[in-house]
């Protein structure tokens, strides 16, 4: 990227209570800024898990804690004073309920910087009323993760389509590619060697429905199955109704829990087939790291997942919470070397055309410096 402009400041605004893809992602973007020549800083709230993240990987940032919603007066205050201080150009705002305050800050204290809103979740909720009118008409431009995305933000608000651009995630996937074969890698990480090893990777909670893909695994008529549940537990009841169906089915010895990882590479690469069982997903960039790993994907047929396989393409699709189509799926995959090796083949190829990191966030820069939404 030509960073003959590379005196633009960015400002990501994120004082979330809450720390997850989303805000990782915001957070990257604030370290590709950074790497790109440009001025980035972050505004979080004191003693949050971005404000944690951002000393530890020493992101440059700023304190605003935000209380209420849409009128917070101090905030906007304390945010307007960062704007010119700063001599901020453009500020990527990461959710919607965010906005207000950013545009009443931007109009009061420094007129000639564009507002980005960087949407990374789905909503199907109308925004047509005159306050949301108000701020739509105060964006500059909208970047979202993909197609249905786009449907949704002109349909629901008054925001034009022209300036909503189509950014997915992208991953390194040279990470992804390791040369240890499986039997070294599983055995480094206490994992059976010879099993057929089905992944989940996803917080433990209801609304991941993890317990689909055990009622398809305990049908499954495949005697060297062995399944692995990966991640933060952020509801406990959920955990251990998946355990007491695990126990009760009998299932213990060919079941294990991994606590969430920072070394997802190497996780994957024990995958002879990764599940994503999430009824509704605003993007899955998890599927994209098992297509970098070369293992196959089977996941549910929503938005979100569809922007990424064609079925009996590049992955299988089945519908939320129908286990006997799981099930067959599995068997397919497990049985069928021809599709399983069809499927990993085009996926892969096709991850390396769209989902290049260095080439989304390349992208993502040149967007947001777009004539379009700037207002120099």
């Amino acid at each position: 990227m030509n960073n003959g402009n590379n005196n633009y400041n960015f400002l990501f605004y994120m004082p979330i209570e809450g720390f997850g893809g989303l805000e990782i992602q915001t957070l990257l973007r604030v370290k590709d800024a950074l790497n790109l020549g440009f001025g980035a800083l972050s505004i979080v709230k004191k003693n949050t898990r971005s404000y944690n993240y951002c000393k530890k990987f020493e992101i440059p940032f700023k304190i605003v804690n935000q209380k209420l919603k849409y009128f917070d007066l101090l905030a906007i205050y304390q945010l307007g004073k960062i704007l010119r201080d700063q001599n901020t150009d453009i500020i990527i705002v990461p959710k919607t309920e965010l906005l207000p305050i950013v545009v009443f800050a931007r109009n009061i204290y420094k007129k000639n910087c564009s507002i980005v809103l960087y949407q990374q979740m789905q909503s199907g909720i109308k925004k047509l009323d005159p306050f949301h009118n108000f701020i739509y008409k105060n964006l500059d431009g909208a970047i979202v993760l993909a197609e249905y995305m786009k449907r949704q933000l002109t349909e629901t608000t008054i925001f034009p389509s022209s300036k909503i651009a189509i950014i997915p995630y992208g991953i390194e996937i040279e990470k992804f590619s390791l040369h240890s074969d499986k039997s070294t890698i599983r055995r480094d990480l206490g994992l059976p060697e010879r099993k057929f090893i089905i992944g989940n990777i996803a917080r433990i909670e209801e609304k991941k429905d993890q317990l689909t893909i055990l009622q398809a695994f305990s049908k499954l008529e495949l005697e060297n199955k062995f399944l692995i549940i990966c991640g933060n537990i952020d509801d406990q009841s959920y955990f251990d109704k998946l355990i007491n169906y695990i126990q009760n089915n009998d299932l213990a010895d060919k079941f294990k829990y991994i606590q969430f990882t920072d070394n997802i590479p190497k996780l994957m690469n024990c995958f002879d087939l990764f599940i994503l069982s999430t009824p509704a997903e605003t993007f899955g960039l998890v599927i994209i790291e098992a297509m970098a790993s070369r293992v196959p994907v089977i996941a549910t047929d929503c938005d979100g997942v569809r922007e990424i396989i064609n079925h009996n393409f590049n992955g299988l699709l089945f519908k939320a919470g129908n286990f006997i189509d799981l099930k067959l799926l599995i068997e397919n995959i497990a049985n069928d070397k021809i599709l399983n090796n069809t499927i990993v083949n085009n996926a892969y190829n096709n991850i390396n055309k769209l989902y290049s990191y260095q080439k989304q966030t390349e992208l993502f820069f040149k967007t947001c410096l777009n004539y379009n939404f700037l207002k120099k």
